[in-house]
């Protein structure tokens, strides 16, 4: 089985690029082109609901986080999974303000693009009060 690491997608489409066969392990979640943070073998590949857009990052599951931008008031809903800032503005978060936050999962926010600086470790919900422009969310 061959590994992942660059990716092309037609407009209107998502993909779930997983680290491990199976779906299993991490993932990040991407549109447009690009390359992924880390090798993959297993692809989830989706149509966007033109209608609402921020809605396929919604999860099957109970288990998602809600990411404010309190400037605007907008929100998005995620799944476990990576999300960079470009990803985040697309949706209209161009910064993480505040975080709702399911038990059992922790959300590593990162003030730069790529995953970049330190990251702080959020743990609750809450109002966040240093800049964050990528997450991480995962389950403890």
């Amino acid at each position: 089985m061959p590994f992942f690491k660059s990716y092309e997608l037609a407009d209107g489409y998502e993909m779930t690029a997983y680290a491990f066969t199976g779906f299993k392990g991490d993932s990040q979640v991407v549109r447009g082109k690009g390359t992924l943070d880390k090798l993959c073998r297993s692809l989830v590949l989706r149509k966007l609901d033109t209608n609402n857009a921020a809605k396929i990052l919604t999860p099957e599951r109970n288990a998602y986080a809600t990411l404010r931008y309190n400037i605007t008031k907008k929100e998005v809903r995620i799944k476990p999974g990576n999300y960079d800032h470009d990803q985040l503005k697309s949706e209209g978060i161009r910064f993480v303000q505040s975080v709702d936050l399911p038990k059992g999962y922790v959300l590593w926010g990162y003030p730069y693009k790529g995953f970049k600086g330190d990251p702080i470790i959020i743990t609750s919900s809450g109002k966040i009060d240093k800049l964050v422009m990528s997450v991480k969310l995962k389950k403890k």
